[in-house]
């Protein structure tokens, strides 16, 4: 334990006058009696207690394993949009499979039945897609790990278009929220991107396509914080004024 001192007159606290049970201490200049318990916790205890209290922020479903060296922090892809792309992806599967089954129930017959087959190939690369992306919906997780040498970024088990990667911590300057907006002509979609920015060499995506601002603002909020960067407003940047 440190050497105590009185918190109003700053006098160090002698032996006789402390009482460790009780967590109590007598200045002998100026008699303040003080509570020193704060000072008797250890400062992993302290690092124990504040990783603790990170867990409780997290946004529901956003899990975090945090030790005393790094943090780890994962969340599955699925959503509700998922159970409105199973029924739609189910419809238009049979559509085609009912589509290609008259067209081949037959003899060939040269050009119509030809085109036939040939004329709904893009509606078929469409269904493929639409239901790979379904089943990245319910199956994926991505798990983000980060320790005192770098940052690392996985997704599983389906192999999607979002490369995996891996930063060094020390390459890192900033870390920002980006949010992107798509439109078309019956609906807006909302993604946020999580990215970083590094010493002389641009910046890079730590996540992406996030439909949870939470999530993202999370992730921004614990990478600054284990890296010791202080938090400071990039152009374009989401939830900042």
């Amino acid at each position: 334990m440190q050497q105590l001192a009185c918190p109003n007159c700053v006098t160090q606290i002698p032996s006789e006058k402390i009482n460790i049970e009780q967590m109590l201490a007598v200045c002998p200049t100026c008699h303040t009696v003080f509570d020193f318990s704060h000072m008797a916790e250890e400062p992993q205890d302290r690092k124990r207690k504040t990783l603790e209290m990170r867990k409780m922020r997290a946004p529901q479903g956003f899990n975090i394993d945090t030790s005393m060296d790094g943090v780890e922090m994962s969340w599955r892809w699925f959503n509700w949009s998922a159970v409105f792309l199973t029924f739609f992806v189910i419809a238009w599967n049979s559509f085609l499979v009912f589509w290609y089954r008259m067209a081949l129930s037959s003899p060939f017959d040269g050009g119509p039945q030809l085109l036939m087959i040939i004329f709904p190939l893009a509606h078929v690369a469409v269904g493929v897609g639409l239901t790979y992306h379904t089943l990245a919906l319910y199956f994926n997780q991505t798990t983000l790990r980060v320790n005192n040498d770098r940052v690392q970024v996985k997704t599983f088990p389906l192999p999607h278009p979002w490369k995996d990667s891996t930063i060094a911590t020390s390459d890192i300057e900033q870390v920002y929220v980006r949010q992107t907006i798509k439109r078309n002509n019956k609906s807006t979609s909302v993604y946020y991107d999580v990215r970083a920015y590094l010493y002389g060499a641009g910046e890079e995506i730590l996540v992406k396509g996030l439909n949870n601002p939470d999530f993202a603002l999370f992730i921004e909020q614990e990478l600054e914080s284990h890296l010791g960067i202080e938090d400071r407003p990039v152009h374009g940047e989401f939830g900042k004024a």
